[in-house]
């Protein structure tokens, strides 16, 4: 299937990964960002392992009593995927 409606990304919800890989498997030149990773429910590196380009995590750090090493946390996470 081609990107008939011409846009260069999609945002898709953490939460439903297997969505994600289906999404990446017809429409492999497009970016995803994925909100929803910590407080609602998803895991840190599900959505990338799907197939997602991007994790959005906001309030697991911003509302940690440690923004910093939350970010750190989640970030480590990430790049051993």
């Amino acid at each position: 299937m081609l990107n008939k409606v011409d846009v260069d990304g999609v945002v898709m919800p953490a939460t439903y990964p297997e969505l994600i890989g289906q999404t990446r498997d017809i429409l492999d030149d497009i970016y995803i960002i994925s909100p929803g990773v910590g407080i609602q429910g998803a895991k840190i590196g599900d959505a990338i392992s799907h197939g997602a380009d991007y994790e959005i995590i906001g309030r697991k750090i911003c509302d940690n009593e440690n923004p910093k090493n939350s970010a750190e946390h989640c970030y480590n996470r990430v790049i051993n995927i």
